[in-house]
């Protein structure tokens, strides 16, 4: 009997655990999502308000010493919005040269269905290829598949990608479909 008491005293110390860790991450998550995201004041556009100054604030010439001073009303712009930024339109690069991977008869032979294999590429602002990589995989035949679809990869040239004017580098992900017949890609 005392050793079942222990084993439940136990899993309540553990459900107090994992609430109290449960409750420390929606915290962190809280004060992540304060601290990281932009406030909502600066994602809208605020109406230039204007504010009325006396002359006398504004440097002005001094008064003649015949005629009386007297305070003017001069309206200033206090929220002087600079001019709009034209977003600029992004994109994106364009394969310009595409070399099929070429797997041996040997393992064509051995595909029985079609074996997708998935490449990241990262595309440089002259549109060169810089690196690729594949998906890890078990299976030693799409393993074997992958390297060959990198090889491949890596001897593709593009049009890169373009932000407004600018070059700028990019990712893509090619999706190779092999089968008995031989390769498609998109």
């Amino acid at each position: 009997m005392l050793q079942l008491f222990a084993e439940e005293q136990v899993q309540r110390r553990r459900v107090r655990m994992r609430w109290g860790w449960f409750l420390a991450s929606l915290v962190l998550v809280g004060l992540a999502s304060y601290f990281l995201y932009p406030a909502v004041e600066s994602l809208t556009e605020r109406e230039p308000s204007t504010t009325t100054v006396k002359a006398s604030a504004v440097q002005a010439p001094a008064p003649k010493a015949a005629e009386p001073a007297r305070a003017e009303e001069v309206v200033v712009n206090a929220d002087v919005k600079p001019a709009k930024v034209v977003p600029k339109t992004l994109t994106p690069a364009k394969a310009i040269r595409e070399v099929a991977p070429v797997a041996a008869d040997g393992i064509r032979n051995r595909i029985t269905d079609e074996i997708p294999v998935y490449v990241t590429l990262s595309i440089g602002k002259n549109g060169s290829v810089i690196a690729a990589q594949a998906a890890p995989s078990d299976d030693a035949i799409q393993s074997y598949l992958a390297q060959r679809a990198v090889e491949a990869v890596r001897q593709w040239k593009f049009q890169p990608a373009r932000l407004g004017a600018d070059a700028v580098p990019s990712k893509w992900t090619v999706r190779f479909r092999f089968d008995k017949s031989g390769v498609e890609w998109n």
